[in-house]
């Protein structure tokens, strides 16, 4: 087990082992891993795609479609994205506004030229502010990144990132679920793609969403001390977590205490599981996702305790309206001991360290 890796590897007989190098290697096979995948295939790249599911029908969108934000009149935009600034408790930047609407109108008209089968509006054109058929949709994305010279590596999820000597990200390794053993891939650039983190909510075609991504990335480069011989049950552990982040009165209602003695519980949940490992080799994406999980939940209500204001989404019984003082991002971070601040002092500290 590397430095930087929360539970151990299962063992494998190297005749089943991948070792491989990609200028690009994409985490993750839904639209943004796709498409970040078929890009760097067309500009040339050699990429490597791994999906923890079936590229093409695992994932949220495959399962349901997914609604996309559209504005085909430019004279819209400014009111689109004005109406965006406030849904989002104007913490948006136009910048990347822009950027989402120019390469969603561009992606859109390209599916259509690949023959995804869009609605017709009222005037006989195109309806593109939907994709209804997400089966359709990925189906297609996965002939077009295959097209493109992507090799796409199913049901094989990522458990770690690999780190130069320099710290730079290397590459990832993970394990192949059908084929069995262990997959490792050199690349010059990696793309998490892996999504957001569902908790196993059930919610349709979600239960691969469960914050791996987000794990890999705070482990990269952290100074992590060796497992100890303790063992623990993946299923108690992500039980355990779904019980403060899933019911309404503890994640969609929040109030200072409830938020505090939430984060005492998964804190005590991630000390318990820190240096453990899976019980058994075969429950080790088990004991991945269950870490994820408490970490991101961890990631979560610290930013939520943070924000002594109702904005957005974020709902402060204690604080119900909204402040103006607060209009900043917050950026969360840490393994162990888990912070939170404003997106400014990151920057600000950057920008000395220069």
């Amino acid at each position: 087990m590397s430095a930087n890796q929360l539970a151990s590897e299962p063992s494998f007989t190297t005749d089943s082992n991948l070792d491989l190098e990609a200028d690009v290697l994409v985490i993750g096979g839904g639209p943004a891993g796709a498409w970040a995948a078929y890009n760097a295939a067309a500009s040339g790249a050699r990429v490597i795609l791994v999906d923890k599911g079936y590229c093409g029908s695992s994932g949220a969108t495959a399962s349901g479609g997914t609604s996309v934000w559209y504005v085909g009149n430019p004279e819209q935009r400014e009111t689109a994205m004005a109406s965006r600034e406030a849904l989002g408790g104007f913490l948006s930047e136009r910048d990347w506004m822009e950027r989402v609407l120019d390469l969603t109108h561009a992606n859109l008209h390209q599916l259509g030229n690949w023959g995804y089968p869009f609605p017709s509006d009222q005037q006989g054109q195109p309806y593109y502010r939907s994709l209804q058929q997400g089966a359709e949709y990925m189906r297609l994305m996965r002939k077009q990144i295959k097209k493109a010279g992507v090799q796409i590596l199913d049901h094989s999820p990522a458990l770690e990132l690999l780190v130069d000597q320099t710290g730079a990200v290397a590459g990832a390794k993970g394990i192949r679920r059908q084929a069995g053993g262990r997959w490792t891939v050199r690349a010059g650039a990696v793309v998490i793609a892996t999504g957001g983190c569902a908790f196993l909510s059930k919610a349709l075609g979600c239960n691969v969403l469960t914050g791996d991504g987000y794990l890999m990335a705070a482990e990269a480069g952290a100074e992590i001390s060796s497992e100890s011989s303790h063992t623990f049950n993946p299923q108690e552990v992500i039980q355990a977590t779904q019980a403060e982040v899933l019911p309404y009165n503890r994640n969609l209602f929040r109030t200072e205490q409830g938020l505090s003695d939430s984060l005492e519980r998964l804190h005590s949940l991630w000390r318990e599981i820190r240096h453990s490992a899976a019980p058994t080799d075969s429950q080790t994406l088990a004991a991945r996702e269950a870490a994820a999980m408490v970490a991101t939940a961890r990631w979560m209500y610290t930013s939520a305790q943070a924000r002594t204001e109702t904005r957005g989404m974020h709902k402060h019984q204690d604080y119900p309206q909204q402040d103006a003082n607060q209009q900043y991002r917050l950026i969360s971070g840490g393994l162990d001991k888990v912070w939170a601040k404003p997106e400014q002092e990151i920057v600000n500290k950057e920008l000395v360290a220069l």
